[in-house]
């Protein structure tokens, strides 16, 4: 579609995403002003936390970019946007919210565990692909739509994003094109959930995983995360040389990210679980303590690093 076919009335590029920097600055700083005030209850929740960062701005854009405020938030009327319909009229309350869902539910599940059941191991595979996928569409319509501006969400619930100062204006259709790119983004997304016909990886990946389920089994562990690999360690001397290390990154429910007896009591639970980390050259637990509400997080650590050795039975 050439410059010609591009409308006045459709709001450019750069105009939806300044608004959409000051709706994020603004949930930020709500989202910060909470954790003063929530942050251990925040951390408690774990993963569950994005929850209430969700909630937070599915009312905030589900309510003020309909017509309950003009179809818009306070970014938009910074910048002298809003969301309407075909016919330049905002949209109901419902149709805001299911509009913003499409756009939320990528950045804020994205990553999210929902258990360890088999039911739940195919729900977190679902929603990883619709974040994988759907963020990279979105990403793609904004960019290069550049005739009706619309993203996936607009699509999905067929809204516009306008100046507030121009008058309706006839617009272009959206390029077949881009509904094959969103096609590909979503074919080439499902391919990275297909399963391994190493089965040697497929072996390790098992094994961590069932490594962190024994973790998680500690009451003061909310989530854990195991790691095996290797690394470079530099030295100007001597050259190069590999270390290979076991690692796992523990979220606590409580503050004790720097208790030794806490670090050494889970070590001694994954060399339990997972054998091989006897013969690394080193293991850490790092211990995290913190939350993240998807509008703002706030995290402490604190590495605890082990030999092996230290784990072997002398007898």
């Amino acid at each position: 579609m050439s410059k010609d076919h591009e409308s006045n009335w459709i709001a450019g590029f750069w105009e939806r995403i300044g608004a959409f920097v000051i709706d994020v600055l603004i949930l930020g700083v709500l989202g910060l002003s909470l954790g003063l005030f929530l942050g251990d209850v925040f951390a408690g929740m774990g993963n569950r936390g994005v929850m209430v960062g969700f909630s937070i701005s599915l009312v905030y854009f589900g309510v003020m970019n309909s017509q309950v405020s003009n179809g818009q938030t306070l970014g938009k009327k910074i910048v002298g946007i809003r969301v309407v319909d075909v016919n330049n009229q905002s949209i109901g309350l419902a149709r805001s919210i299911a509009r913003y869902c499409v756009l939320g539910v990528p950045y804020f599940f994205g990553g999210v565990q929902f258990g360890n059941s088999d039911i739940a191991h195919y729900l977190n595979l679902a929603v990883n692909l619709i974040a994988i996928a759907g963020s990279l569409s979105i990403a793609y319509l904004y960019i290069f739509n550049r005739v009706t501006r619309q993203s996936l969400h607009d699509l999905i619930v067929r809204t516009y994003v306008v100046k507030t100062a121009e008058d309706k204006q006839p617009i272009g259709p959206i390029s077949t094109a881009h509904y094959g790119a969103v096609g590909l983004i979503f074919f080439f997304s499902t391919l990275m959930f297909v399963p391994t016909n190493d089965d040697a990886q497929a072996e390790l990946i098992a094994d961590l995983i069932a490594a962190s389920d024994l973790l998680v089994e500690n009451p003061i562990v909310i989530s854990a995360d195991v790691f095996d690999g290797k690394s470079m360690r530099i030295f100007d001397d001597t050259g190069a040389t590999e270390m290979s290390y076991v690692t796992a990154r523990i979220f606590l429910a409580q503050d004790q990210i720097s208790n030794a007896v806490i670090a050494r009591e889970l070590a001694t639970t994954l060399v339990f679980a997972y054998r091989p980390s006897l013969e690394r050259d080193v293991i850490q637990v790092t211990l995290t303590y913190g939350y993240n509400i998807g509008i703002a997080s706030r995290w402490n650590n604190h590495a605890h690093l082990f030999k092996p050795s230290e784990f072997i039975d002398p007898g």
